[in-house]
């Protein structure tokens, strides 16, 4: 079979002449070349080349023998990809025969066949040069097909017996190599100065050079360039390994000191710091350096096995070495494969990476095989293998499913128990992992492990330390949908659904808004069942409804409605099914059965348009109270109109009756209203309320309520035109006349005098005020000194009256604001005690007496004994309507629930020791559910303030003691 004639070989000469191919004068020149050689190549790729350096030692001695001078062969490749080799001779006289010189042949090797040198290297050594020319015979030299070799026969002595003649052992010689190799894939040069003498340098040179290619892959051979012979270090571009005259390589030469230096006759080598157990490939060029036949074929099968890697791969010594422990183990030797198992496996697993290796690379397929059937048999042994040694094999099924993915799952499965039985539950889990990051491993695996017999043990404990992993509602109910829609069988395992009802609850507890979290569970899991349904046709919902019904049951047992919003507690439709969950809550202890009561009654009362007190039917004192509380929380965020229905539940005192804590009512509108209008729109709209008005008239508590607003927030009202106009004079029968009397009384005093006698005469009217304007002065409002104070000590009056007489007077008697006594009352409805006692509390101010709100009471002893009487008090309020002086009772009222009361410290002494009983029109009955035996001078403690007992009106002799 015919082939393409090969490029043929170019030559080129250059010495000192007469004249040359590039100049007409004496001097260094190329004076013969091939004609296929460039002008513009000789000169840049060509010349810088040639050149000889005379050596040291024979120039010291005057040597004239021009054969005593070594030979400067050198080999390197162009930036075009030529192959330079070439030889450069001393001549002891040039054509003058007046001074010495050199001649330098070179062979120009097309980039080509640049690759012949792999197989050819002997042949390249071993060439003919010209060692002079005669110009005479013409400057163009012939083209060749071949390199012209040399006559002399090649030495029979093995490489080991050449590189002791070079006093060169083992050890020199793998840093050598190892040198050689690093220099051809980085950047630093080798200087190596032969122990040899001068005149068989050139021969020992070449003969070191030709067992280092022998010891080299091809890639490496590819690209290695070297000279014989130098006298200086000289760092020179595709020269890596420079051969030196002994003396050259000088101790702490910076240009050098980061290159790999040997210096043989001084047994000095630098920069070769490296670990020598762990250089495989070098240990292997050494065994068989002198078993040319076994590199070779190691050197082909590493060429196949580098070809479609990058080409940084072919010249890394790292892969020599990784594909020498592949030789080792391919012929049985798992010495280093024991040491590095992982390090060997992940090796493999890169050449087997590209899309045809395991057919083009059928060898280390095969080799990865049989490392996986060695560490299975060694798992079926019940030994624990190393989950980075597992997760090579998982990386290698990825690649090539087909080819132990069954066997994989077994061999999980196995590790899996074997770590349980040795209590490592950490090397157990790291399998799972493993197990699930591979889609076809994962279905394989865990459809295997969710069979029955192996359910209990080895799926369990799984799902729950994955679940417990997990931080948020989300997540697990993304890990829910995942094993329902891969794994259907999970549905019908308990242990599953039990896990992730445990586990739902647990992140439900660290949402920071968990009805939205169960929104999400209930949402996503009925999309899921929709989905069931469709693909399986399944219709049994038990799995999700368990699921939800968890998510519920976390809402009624441990929600904090105290942290949640209206809208959120809205969002909890469940709770329209109120005879549904109090049937279920009945099954719970009593918080359970607590909170389901306060949630519906919640639910109610924002989802009813007109809520009223029924609401409140069933909940007990103390889930009122709660839930009061949650609805002022929520009401206080939009207080208008459309609202003042649903406000009312926040102040409504019992479930029987109709009375509103009407003081407490006002002030919460004007504390969180927008704008203080809202409590006048409010006072007009209740006014057509039944809670606020009996027998068309406002409740006389409300009344009070509302005077009592006027007086402490909002004196200024009725000032304010904008405000009568719109507000006050529109207002309805009942409210306009509390309206008024509370213009009235916070009118200033001339003019409540003029309004209460607008009907008398012009005449009368002046006298009246003239009277009033005396009374003011005479009292000393105008004066521009303080009132003498009432009580002072005998010698400040004895002074006083010594240095300012004052005449007698008889003193205006001062009621006291509030007086307190005892009584015995009948009991109603009890045959086994008649009488209880009770607690009157008198006041002479209405608001004060309908502010005033007792939850704790205690009664100490004139000894110091304390009785608390605070769970089985009632209260009752029993007062005159301001509005007409009409008497009228609040029912009793046990439900103790705090107040804005109004400020009661101004109490004062009854100078007199005698009251009227007609001045204090408010009562408050404080009944104390049993007889109890109260001393005159004991001490109450209401509200945890101390009053001390007076007698009743008109007949005490005693003092209220002002708190």
């Amino acid at each position: 079979m015919n082939t393409p004639s090969q490029k043929p070989i170019q030559q080129q000469m250059y010495t000192r002449e007469r004249r040359g191919i590039f100049r007409s004068t004496e001097g260094f020149d190329t004076i013969a070349r091939s004609t296929g050689l460039d002008s513009n190549f000789i000169k840049k790729a060509l010349h810088p080349a040639c050149f000889y350096d005379i050596p040291t030692e024979l120039s010291a001695r005057g040597e004239k023998d021009a054969s005593m001078y070594p030979k400067a062969m050198h080999l390197y490749r162009t930036e075009s990809g030529q192959i330079v080799l070439g030889t450069g001779v001393y001549q002891s006289a040039d054509f003058t025969g007046m001074r010495s010189a050199f001649f330098m042949h070179n062979y120009v090797i097309p980039a080509e066949r640049a690759a012949e040198v792999v197989q050819d290297y002997p042949a390249w050594l071993n060439a003919s040069f010209a060692t002079d020319y005669d110009i005479e015979q013409g400057m163009d030299l012939p083209e060749l097909q071949n390199i012209p070799l040399n006559s002399d026969a090649a030495p029979s002595l093995s490489y080991r017996v050449q590189l002791a003649q070079m006093n060169i052992d083992e050890q020199v010689y793998k840093q050598l190599l190892f040198a050689v190799m690093a220099s051809i894939q980085g950047k630093k040069k080798v200087y190596v100065a032969l122990d040899v003498p001068i005149e068989t340098l050139s021969y020992h040179a070449v003969r070191l050079i030709e067992i280092l290619y022998a010891s080299l892959p091809y890639a490496y051979r590819q690209q290695f360039g070297f000279v014989t012979f130098a006298k200086e270090p000289v760092s020179k571009k595709g020269i890596h390994l420079t051969i030196m005259e002994k003396g050259s390589l000088r101790a702490n030469d910076k240009n050098i000191e980061k290159d790999y230096t040997f210096d043989l006759p001084s047994k000095r080598i630098n920069n070769m710091d490296v670990d020598w157990s762990k250089q495989p490939y070098i240990d292997l060029a050494w065994e068989h350096l002198d078993h040319s036949h076994v590199m070779e074929d190691f050197f082909q099968f590493a060429d196949r096995m580098l070809a479609d890697l990058e080409p940084l791969r072919q010249t890394s010594i790292v892969s020599y070495h990784e594909l020498t422990l592949f030789e080792q183990l391919l012929q049985g030797q798992y010495h280093e494969y024991d040491k590095n198992q992982v390090a060997i496996l992940r090796a493999l697993i890169g050449y087997l990476t590209s899309p045809d290796a395991m057919v083009s690379k059928k060898r280390l397929n095969t080799l990865f095989h049989s490392l996986f059937t060695r560490e299975y048999t060694q798992v079926k042994q019940r030994q624990i293998p190393d989950p980075a040694i597992v997760e090579c094999f998982r990386d290698y099924d990825r690649m090539n499913p087909d080819a132990v993915e069954k066997e994989l799952s077994g061999f999980l499965i196995r590790a899996i128990n074997n770590a349980y039985a040795e209590q490592r539950q950490d090397l157990a889990f790291a399998f799972y992992v493993i197990a699930e990051s591979v889609p076809s491993l994962r279905q394989l695996f865990f459809d295997t492990v969710l069979q029955v017999n192996f359910a209990r043990t080895l799926f369990d404990p799984y799902i729950q330390h994955r679940f417990q992993s997990m931080s948020t509602v989300q997540e697990i109910l993304d890990a829910i949908q995942h094993w329902v829609n891969h794994h259907p069988q999970v549905r019908s395992h308990t242990a599953f659904l039990e896990i992730a009802k445990s586990e739902l609850t647990v992140k439900l507890r660290s949402e920071s808004e968990p009805v939205s979290a169960v929104y999400l569970i209930e949402n996503q899991l009925d999309k899921l069942a929709i989905q069931l349904e469709k693909q399986y046709g399944d219709q049994d919902t038990y799995f999700i409804d368990q699921l939800i019904y968890s998510a519920q049951l976390y809402l009624l047992k441990e929600l904090q409605l105290e942290e949640i919003t209206l809208d959120q507690l809205l969002q909890i439709d469940f709770l329209e099914h109120g005879d549904e969950i109090r049937t279920w809550a009945a099954s719970f202890n009593q918080q359970v059965r607590s909170q389901a009561n306060v949630m519906l009654a919640a639910y109610q009362w924002f989802h009813a348009q007109h809520p009223d007190e029924s609401i409140f039917e069933g909940l007990s004192a103390g889930e009122m109270d709660r839930l009061q509380q949650l609805g002022r929380k929520w009401v206080q965020q939009d207080i208008r109109p459309a609202h003042f229905e649903r406000i009312l539940m926040a102040f409504y005192r019992e479930s029987n009756g109709s009375m509103i804590d009407y003081s407490g009512l006002l002030q919460f509108i004007h504390h969180h209203a927008a704008n203080k209008t809202m409590v006048y729109e409010f006072m007009n709209w209740s006014e057509k309320h039944r809670y606020f008005t009996k027998s068309r008239k406002l409740h006389p508590a409300y009344s009070a309520a509302v005077l009592a607003y006027f007086k402490k927030f909002d004196s200024d009202a009725f000032k304010n035109r904008a405000y009568r106009k719109q507000y006050f004079d529109p207002a309805g029968p009942a409210m306009k006349a509390v309206y008024d009397k509370a213009a009235i009384e916070n009118a200033s005093v001339l003019l409540r005098i003029l309004k209460k006698y607008k009907k008398a005469s012009l005449l009368g009217l002046i006298l009246l005020v003239a009277i009033a304007t005396i009374g003011i002065i005479g009292s000393g409002v105008f004066s521009k000194k303080a009132p003498v104070q009432a009580e002072q000590t005998e010698s400040t009056d004895q002074t006083e009256q010594s240095e300012q007489p004052i005449a007698p007077t008889t003193p205006e008697i001062e009621l006291p604001n509030m007086i307190i006594h005892a009584e015995n009352v009948p009991m109603k409805g009890n045959k086994k005690q008649s009488e209880q006692t009770q607690l009157v509390v008198q006041f002479r101010d209405l608001t004060a007496c309908e502010a005033f709100e007792p939850t704790t009471v205690w009664v100490e002893q004139p000894d110091g004994t304390k009785t608390d009487f605070s769970k089985k008090l009632k209260v009752i309020h029993k007062y005159s309507d301001p509005a007409t002086d009409q008497p009228a009772t609040n029912a009793p009222n046990d439900k103790k629930t705090k107040t804005d009361a109004t400020d009661l410290t101004n109490t004062t002494t009854d100078p007199a020791g005698s009251t009227d009983a007609a001045s204090y029109p408010g009562q408050v009955l404080i009944q104390l559910g049993s007889k109890v035996d109260i001393p005159q001078d004991s001490t109450v403690i209401i509200n945890e303030t101390k009053y001390k007992l007076s007698l009743p009106p008109s007949t005490s002799s005693g003092e209220s003691i002002t708190p």
